[in-house]
């Protein structure tokens, strides 16, 4: 059993549902009335009709509509489809395009490695062939020095600066020019000679006159001329005997110059020419004295034309300006008839004054050593260059292909320069 207050409660929840029904039948039948009435109306009806013609334009109007947004749908379908078809053709053009320039680019790299491969083939080949001709220009070299036999036609050939041109009067008669290959004249080197010439081979410092200029005019006037030729017989002594090894030598000159291209050269001429290439080959690219030797092959037809005569007198019109050879005085006047261009007779005097003359100091009297590291105290050295980079075998090639002589490509001394 409820209590009375629900009971009550509920109740009245019961009477406002029925009260609300009631009015909501009313008004249903209070809208049924009117609209029966609105419906019988003409006025109800004349705008019951304008709603409809009006929901009839809309609707022809809203199909209106969507055909136009679809044929306007269509078109841009068919726009975009076109441009998507002229887009894919342009990129399988474009991709065909690339595919033909790859394969243009690899025919290309494969042909070009094809030409490379084939240069290389060439010159391999050349190589071995310069490298048989090499090889086999110096056996002959070694025959024609240690055999007698014929010397190789290759090494005869005469190298000239300016074919076309006049002789250079210096370089004609002293084998050196202070314009070196600049200069305008003819300078004609021979592939082979008799001659030796050094440069800068020489060096003290009596003779280097930039050291003037360079601490104080007056500090030659401390040292003497016979320090300085005292110098230089120990020089002669140390060196002379080295060339001699080789052959017999007629004439050792050494350039006391103030001018580069003169200053400290050495010529050294041979009896033969076997001598003279046994000699350049063993000394080029020696060490003597902390510096590397460049040997050079040259001409020098008279020494008497090649020699300053007015120097020993001390009438030198030129001075320090002089391109003539300013030489010291060999020790007993040795070569000296060679000088004058004629032949040797001082070799038994020469030879009685040095079997006279004390012993060679320890400097020259061991003067080879096995490396430059070990020639603190030596002269000479025989760290040579390797046959396969050698100037002497590089200008042998030369020679053999008509480019250079045997002394175009060596090392330029400084005092060339």
């Amino acid at each position: 059993m409820l209590r009375h207050k629900e009971w009550r409660a509920q109740a009245k929840k019961m009477r406002r549902k029925k009260i609300r029904q009631l009015k909501a039948q009313e008004r249903d039948s209070l809208l049924e009335e009117e609209r029966k009435m609105q419906e019988n109306s003409p006025r109800y009806q004349a705008w019951e009709q304008e709603q409809q013609v009006l929901e009839e334009f809309e609707r022809e109007e809203q199909e209106r509509l969507n055909w136009e947004r679809n044929v306007q749908w269509a078109r841009d379908e068919e726009v975009a489809q076109r441009q998507w078809r002229e887009r894919q053709a342009k990129l399988a053009l474009a991709r065909e395009e690339k595919t033909k320039q790859e394969l243009r680019i690899r025919e290309e790299w494969e042909l070009e490695q094809n030409k490379l491969r084939v240069a290389e083939e060439i010159e391999s080949k050349k190589k071995e062939e310069k490298q048989h001709q090499q090889d086999e220009l110096l056996r002959q070299i070694d025959d024609f020095i240690n055999k007698g036999k014929d010397l190789p036609i290759s090494l005869t050939v005469t190298n000239e600066t300016n074919p076309n041109k006049p002789l250079c009067p210096f370089f004609s008669k002293t084998g050196a020019c202070r314009f070196g290959d600049r200069c305008s004249r003819n300078h004609p080197r021979p592939g082979v000679s008799k001659v030796l010439l050094i440069p800068g081979f020489y060096s003290h410092f009596g003779i280097q006159n930039f050291l003037q200029d360079e601490y104080d005019t007056d500090i030659m006037l401390e040292y003497e001329d016979s320090e300085t030729y005292q110098h230089f017989k120990e020089f002669f002594d140390d060196v002379l005997l080295e060339f001699e090894r080789f052959g017999r030598v007629v004439q050792f000159k050494v350039c006391r110059n103030f001018e580069p291209h003169l200053r400290g050269n050495v010529y050294v001429e041979y009896a033969s020419t076997q001598d003279a290439v046994a000699a350049f080959q063993k000394f080029q690219g020696r060490w003597y004295g902390g510096r590397q030797l460049n040997v050079e092959f040259t001409s020098v037809p008279s020494w008497r034309n090649a020699i300053c005569g007015l120097f020993f007198k001390a009438r030198c019109p030129k001075g320090k300006g002089c391109n003539f050879l300013h030489v010291f005085r060999n020790p007993n006047n040795a070569f000296a008839n060679a000088d004058l261009d004629h032949g040797s007779s001082w070799r038994k005097k020469w030879n009685r004054s040095r079997s006279k003359s004390p012993s060679r100091s320890p400097r020259a009297s061991s003067s080879f050593t096995t490396d430059q590291t070990s020639a603190s105290g030596s002269s000479f050295t025989t760290n040579l260059i390797p046959p396969s980079e050698s100037s002497f075998a590089t200008n042998l090639w030369l020679s053999i292909s008509g480019r250079e002589g045997f002394n175009r490509l060596v090392m330029k001394s400084p005092s060339r320069r």
